[in-house]
């Protein structure tokens, strides 16, 4: 032993194997066995344990290896064999199987304990504490705690009667005792099963068993209690009884109406055809569902006049097509909405089609077009919009525009938003016009449709943003439109555009728009004569560009040099009015006869400086002339 011990202890195993290899005494393998619980050596421990002739422990050791337990575990099962109890238990704890101490504790009937460790560390295993608690109990005649601890333990439903069952007084005192319907219920079928039917019907009662209480009225012919129990206590399995209860007596109606109650539906659709109250029929397949649905429908379409409840039927077992059948022939108006409501893309394209046509037959044109729309037909659909001026919604018209995969061909798929567009246009809708012909690729017609539309911040936003040389000229064109004369960002952004396109007869036009202004609203010939000097900048920039129509362009600079040479003499004759007035009068007056020089100079403004004069030397017979 000596010699085993040193070379287990410098870790020479057959050295250490040799040496114990002809030791006899079972003492001296069990007192080595108990080292192994000191040393953890399991290896060690199956040698002893085999030589000890120990075939549980072994067993027990080895269960335990197997199943790959921790080895605090392994090694507190062998120190259990060994009967070291207090060494397995600090094992057990060490590595926190508190599962097992708990176990321990109990063989070792130290309840306390281990109810201490089952509340605290181990309450998965509470109950079954008290359970085995309570068979420790039983099996010491110790009745009332053991009543207590099954209580406790959740068993006590089927523990306590058994526990109980020679015993019937003191059963009768519990069952009396204890409010647990599930006892209650125990007693009163063991009562009855006694024939003692009058203390059965209380315990039921008890116990809230309503289809037994029911059960046993309906025995004794208590038919009107039967009802009030039934009706009070909605028990769906009583409702049941009381059904067969008159399906056997022939009453069909009542039947009817509990089976109804206990939603026996399928039960109470057999009876209701078997004695034709197609009142109830519908709403009793709609509670049921499923294939009853069908079968109630095809019952009611060989009924006339219901007709409209098979339709409903069947739109509502998913037969879409179906229904719409026989709406179709029957011209049920009102069901059509109902289901076409339900229709959408990923319906059967033939049911959208045909729906489609119905509807369009019978002037309802909008949900023609929907249908269309989702059956793909979206040629037809714009033609019925256009035909019928079907509203064309934002929503309408992003169901109209196909996806590429949809329409292979671009130029048809271009055509299709064009006319989506077109549309549009003729509904007013100017900004979902501009919006389809923007994903067509027609720019030019967008702008148009934003220029309907008379929303300027779109406008110039899209005329940016398209960088066209038409399209600016439009946008342009539009502002020139707007109160231009009050607002100098506003005329920025026309010279802006016009110079961006290269437009520059366009923005002649414009600066001879503005050199009017300054004459008519302002009387200011001096920025007129700017303004037409800028415009005679940008027609000869015109007339760079070798334009088709360079002969108007030349009598235009033309004009424009008389013009300027107009105004610039007329302010001329202003500025020397005041040295010499006389001399300002007389070329005044010859200006005035001058009918040429008045299409650019006011006559009014040359009449308002001879007015003044003529004032001023108190002239004024020659005034009113």
């Amino acid at each position: 032993m000596m010699n085993f011990s040193y070379y287990m202890t410098v870790d020479k195993m057959d050295e250490a194997f040799k040496a114990i290899k002809f030791i006899k005494s079972e003492n001296a393998w069990e007192h080595m066995a108990h080292m192994c619980v000191k040393t953890r050596r399991l290896d060690i421990a199956m040698l002893c344990l085999g030589n000890m002739g120990h075939a549980s422990g072994a067993r027990a050791l080895k269960k335990s290896m197997k199943n790959g337990d921790p080895i605090e575990v392994q090694v507190a099962i062998l120190a259990i064999q060994l009967g070291l109890l207090d060494e397995a238990q600090a094992l057990f704890t060490s590595c926190g199987r508190y599962d097992l101490v708990n176990r321990l504790l109990q063989t070792q009937n130290r309840w306390d304990e281990a109810f201490k460790i089952a509340e605290k560390y181990d309450r998965i295993h509470l109950r079954n504490t008290y359970y085995n608690y309570a068979n420790y109990l039983e099996s010491i005649n110790s009745t009332d705690a053991a009543i207590e601890n099954y209580e406790k333990s959740g068993t006590h439903c089927f523990e306590v009667p058994r526990m109980l069952f020679d015993h019937p007084k003191m059963l009768e005192a519990y069952v009396k005792k204890t409010k647990h319907s599930g006892i209650q219920k125990w007693w009163a079928q063991y009562m009855e099963s006694k024939g003692d039917v009058k203390s059965a019907y209380l315990y039921y009662q008890y116990a809230k068993d309503y289809l037994s209480v029911v059960r046993l009225l309906c025995r004794d012919n208590n038919i009107d209690e039967a009802i009030e129990i039934a009706n009070s206590s909605g028990d769906k399995a009583a409702c049941y009884h009381l059904g067969q209860y008159f399906e056997a007596h022939s009453d069909p109606n009542m039947a009817v109406m509990f089976f109804t109650k206990a939603h026996a539906c399928s039960n109470a659709l057999r009876l209701a055809k078997e004695n034709n109250m197609t009142d109830k029929i519908a709403n009793l397949a709609l509670m049921a569902g499923g294939n009853e649905l069908v079968e109630a429908a095809q019952y009611y379409e060989n009924i006339p006049g219901q007709t409209d409840k098979a339709v409903m039927l069947y739109h509502k077992a998913g037969m879409i097509s179906r229904a719409l059948d026989l709406a179709f022939r029957t011209e049920q108006f009102s069901a059509l909405d109902l289901i076409t409501n339900e229709l959408n893309e990923n319906s059967d394209p033939r049911i959208l089609e045909r729906a489609a046509e119905f509807f369009k037959n019978n002037q309802q044109y909008n949900k023609a077009v929907q249908l269309l729309a989702y059956s793909k037909k979206y040629f037809e659909a714009v033609d019925l919009c256009k035909q019928k001026n079907v509203p064309m919604s934002e929503a309408l018209a992003e169901a109209l525009t196909p996806s590429k995969g949809e329409i292979k061909d671009e130029a048809s798929r271009k055509k299709l938003l064009e006319l989506i567009a077109e549309c549009c246009v003729q509904q007013q809708n100017y900004h979902f016009a501009a919006k389809k012909y923007t994903q067509a690729g027609n720019k030019l017609d967008a702008m148009r449709s934003l220029v309907k539309s008379g929303d300027t911040g779109r406008i110039v936003f899209f005329a940016n943003a398209a960088k066209k040389n038409e399209i600016y000229i439009l946008a342009a064109n539009y502002l020139q439109t707007l109160n231009w004369k009050e607002d100098c960002d506003l005329m920025k952004q026309i010279e802006l555009f016009y110079n961006k396109a290269n437009a520059y007869e366009h923005l002649a036009s414009f600066y001879e728009a503005c050199a009017q202004v300054e004459i008519d609203d302002y009387r200011d010939y001096n920025k007129a004569a700017d303004a037409l000097n800028e415009a005679l900048h940008c027609i000869a920039k015109a007339l760079q560009n070798n334009p088709k129509n360079q002969e108007y362009l030349m009598e235009k600079q033309t004009e424009l040099y008389q013009t300027i040479g107009n105004i610039k003499e007329f302010i001329q004759i202003r500025t020397i009015y005041e040295l010499d007035p006389i001399d300002a009068i007389r070329q005044l007056e010859a200006f005035a006869d001058d009918k040429q020089a008045c299409k650019n100079i006011r006559l009014g403004d040359i009449y308002a400086v001879m007015i003044a004069y003529n004032v001023h030397k108190a002239n004024y017979k020659k005034v009113h002339i």
